[in-house]
């Protein structure tokens, strides 16, 4: 007669380090030498899988690990500053609404260089006179029929042609040679997308699309292609992914962004953290892929109602080094440290926009509207 056998059941922190374990295992083989088990590196953080669905055929893509934040400062500031655009839009029209707290949002990219004597400053504030035009009325334009990413694109292509075409950007001719104002024309677009985006839920197909949209407006290029050769990375120990790869990782993300129940319960500053690691670690594209990180990533704050952000040029360093430590280490903390940082610092200079909004109010529309806000909470 055969022993019979006792199958084994593991206590609950066993099964876990063996899920954890199997998972980390399905990504890469080896962390960081032999003997060393992903639970003994990640047990105390958040681990996040970058994966596609299993119907696909897709093994997980990558991985990243953080400690568990408290939002709650952060949370009240962006509630209080909801609160307060609701109260001024009862007194305030959309449209001067838009010209102070949106130009704000809008007008963080021009903030990124503060040397007012290089030309690139120059460039940025001259383009930033003329762009405001276009922001009108493409915003307007959306407001009167369903939203449509890429006739938006088009129309933002268009505007840049236009602005750059003006007899005061001959100064800056080697700028524009140079694509260095394309990146503000695709923040207004990307702005545009996020706005009309946050009461609808874009596919993957969608989101994929609006990818190649941004990139065609920061490479100045309608036809976009993947890149076919070995990238090549400067101060990094890291490969991107092989060419071949590109497009079903691209598929992936898009598609672990749009579907993916995980992603979906992320704060939006982890979110486009993972987003931005993801978009330079594959490197989809012939160059520019940091530019285009920079931009997706602001995007998804947008469409979550947080403040877009900038990364100055005096934390360029500070930001590539977080950023090839989280791809490199899988720890993507000190990168959303820095974007928590900008997405706090923008929400405050919102918030103490609006409060000049509701002091520049002439007297008696301040008492209608306290007169307002007390009927309101009468029962």
């Amino acid at each position: 007669m055969k022993p019979i056998k006792i199958k084994q059941f593991l206590k609950q922190e066993a099964q876990e380090r063996l899920a954890f374990n199997r998972r980390f295992g399905r990504v890469i083989q080896n962390l960081s030498g032999e003997g060393v088990e992903p639970w003994d590196l990640y047990r105390d953080k958040i681990a996040v899988f970058v994966n596609g669905k299993a119907k696909k055929g897709h093994k997980f893509s990558s991985f990243y690990c953080f400690k568990e934040r408290d939002y709650t400062q952060l949370n009240m500031i962006l509630n209080r500053i909801n609160q307060k655009i609701e109260n001024v839009r009862k007194t305030i029209s959309r449209g001067k609404k838009v010209d102070k707290v949106e130009d704000i949002m809008r007008g963080v990219i021009y903030d990124v260089n503060k040397n007012q004597e290089s030309e690139c400053y120059k460039a940025n504030q001259l383009y930033k006179k003329y762009v405001k035009k276009h922001v009108k009325e493409i915003f307007e334009y959306f407001q009167k029929k369903p939203f449509d990413s890429r006739e938006c694109s088009q129309l933002w292509l268009q505007a840049y042609r236009e602005i750059v075409c003006q007899p005061e950007f001959v100064d800056f001719s080697d700028l524009i040679k140079a694509n260095y104002l394309t990146f503000n024309t695709a923040f207004q677009y990307i702005f545009d997308y996020g706005y009309f985006k946050r009461h609808s839920k874009a596919s993957a197909e969608e989101f994929l699309d609006f990818i190649h949209n941004t990139y065609a407006l920061a490479s100045n290029n309608e036809y976009t292609k993947y890149r076919d050769c070995t990238a090549r990375i400067r101060n990094g120990n890291w490969l991107p992914v092989s060419q071949e790869n590109i497009s079903q990782s691209i598929e992936i993300l898009t598609d672990w962004f749009a579907n993916d129940y995980e992603s979906q319960k992320l704060n939006p500053i982890e979110r486009a953290c993972i987003m931005h690691c993801e978009l330079v670690r594959i490197q989809a594209f012939p160059d520019g892929n940091h530019r285009l990180a920079r931009l997706i990533a602001n995007e998804t704050l947008i469409e979550a109602d947080f403040p877009s952000i900038s990364i100055d040029f005096e934390r360029r360093k500070e930001y590539n080094e977080a950023t090839n430590k989280a791809i490199e280490t899988h720890e993507i903390d000190d990168l959303i440290d820095i974007y928590y940082e900008q997405v706090y610092k923008n929400a405050l200079k919102i918030d103490r926009c609006l409060d000049g909004l509701v002091k520049s109010l002439p007297e008696d529309t301040k008492k209608t509207k306290k007169v307002t806000d007390e009927r309101e909470k009468q029962p």
